[in-house]
């Protein structure tokens, strides 16, 4: 154990026209649902392509189940080549059959996962490939589908009366039918594709359910940032983050979701007048990133709707206390730095105990921007470059650009077991940059 003034440093390196998303999963039953990853033909806009996907989709299906149900899956592996599952956001258990990284499911096998989702679950998550040092290819291929767990909160008004679209954005690249493979410099600066699917389309047209359409977004990409925005530049309300609803709806006229990163978002229509939502210009530094804005859906507005209000308040974020944090750590996030050989090593880089917290300094000494993101356990942003940040949350995903700090507080609290932190710039995280972290009941 070491005291809360004495830092350790560890370093993450690279040695570290309407189309809905696919049918919801029925509510978890006494059976488990099979789910087949394995190459599959599918009909993209432009014509057919050869991914990888799960049952035949792209996206994979959407899995919707409440609050203290249990995902039961049955993962059947069609593909060449190992796979596994991570439920990306999911506070449950790592180990075992449940959220578990480091399990192998070899071609030709079927595995059974089962994962509890306790109380105070109620998000937006989604569903990939973890597979060590094979995650980048499998994602970028097509292995990726959202997961909604409703929260009592949802069926409430006025967030009912908004109804809901789930936005699972895909950047993909094809190259004579299919994914284009990853060029040499694509490992250390992330594979990023021309077209920018949403539910598998190009610029969809999507029917909104009310004025005031709740939209779910999901950044599945490898390494493309997403800018939000609405074409016209009008404000849209923020409510909830990486799965998680924040005290009361924040105004913005933009916002960045990293790779990886969710957003729960209220957008305002008038009736009879599409509304565009935007990717705009993000500069990660000499990274592929288009001039001028690109539109990536087209909001329908309903007919002869009120448009619902906005929530008073959502969900209380209590504020976590550093000077309770058993230790203070930092990470450096950097890939010149060689300190972690990622998934394949036996030792964990961190260990702590369940029910400690935890401070940890992230930094970003690199030249390129770097997405954190920590499985299992949430965190609170303490300060960025030590600003406070003007509202709380709880997030798993977070991104920095060159030179930032942010601090972080973390509970440990809930599971034991071990797990892992990492870039989830994909190629990042294959390359290395990623560490493992035990807790100990």
């Amino acid at each position: 154990m070491h005291p809360l003034d004495r830092r350790r440093f560890l370093a993450l390196g690279t040695g570290l026209a309407t189309l809905p998303l696919a049918p919801a999963v029925p509510e978890a039953g006494p059976a488990p649902r099979r789910l087949l990853a394995a190459p599959a033909a599918v009909e993209l806009d432009g014509g057919a392509a050869r991914l990888w996907a799960y049952d035949g989709a792209f996206p994979g299906p959407l899995l919707r189940l409440r609050e203290g149900e249990s995902l039961r899956l049955d993962l059947e592996n069609r593909l060449d080549e190992p796979t596994n599952l991570h439920f990306h956001g999911l506070h449950v258990s790592p180990e075992g059959r449940a959220d578990n990284p480091f399990r192998v499911v070899e071609p030709g096998q079927t595995a059974e996962y089962e994962v509890a989702i306790p109380p105070g679950q109620g998000g937006t998550y989604w569903y990939h490939p973890h597979p060590h040092r094979r995650q980048a290819a499998q994602l970028w291929r097509g292995l990726a589908g959202a997961l909604i767990i409703e929260h009592p909160l949802d069926r409430e008004r006025p967030l009912a009366d908004c109804g809901e679209l789930v936005l699972f954005i895909k950047d993909l690249e094809l190259a004579d039918g299919l994914p284009a493979s990853h060029a040499r410099g694509e490992w250390s600066r992330g594979k990023e594709g021309a077209g920018i699917y949403v539910n598998g389309r190009l610029d969809p047209q999507l029917e909104a359910p009310s004025l005031r359409p709740r939209l779910r977004v999901v950044n599945a990409c490898n390494a493309r940032y997403a800018r939000l925005a609405l074409e016209d530049g009008r404000p849209f309300h923020l409510v909830a983050l990486d799965g998680h609803f924040l005290e009361r709806p924040q105004p913005m006229t933009s916002l960045l979701v990293p790779p990886a990163g969710r957003a729960d978002i209220l957008v305002p229509l008038e009736a009879g007048e599409p509304a565009r939502l935007v990717l705009r210009p993000y500069n990660r530094v000499a990274m592929r990133s288009p001039s001028v804005p690109t539109v990536i859906a087209t909001l329908l507005p309903p007919r002869g709707r009120a448009r619902p209000g906005l929530p008073d308040g959502l969900v209380p974020v209590p504020a976590l206390d550093p000077a309770q944090a058993a230790r203070c750590r930092e990470v450096v996030m950097a890939m010149s730095y060689m300190g972690h050989k990622g998934a394949g090593c036996g030792t964990a880089q961190v260990q702590t105990g369940l029910g400690e917290m935890e401070v940890w300094e992230i930094r970003n000494v690199d030249t390129m921007d770097h997405v954190f993101h920590l499985h299992t356990w949430y965190f609170q942003v303490l300060a960025r470059n030590g600003k406070a940040p003007p509202f709380r949350a709880w997030l798993d995903t977070i991104n920095l650009r060159p030179g930032e700090r942010v601090d972080i507080a973390v509970p440990f609290t809930g599971f034991a077991g071990r797990s892992m932190y990492h870039c989830h710039i994909a190629e990042h995280a294959d390359t290395g940059m990623m560490g493992h972290i035990e807790v100990v009941a």
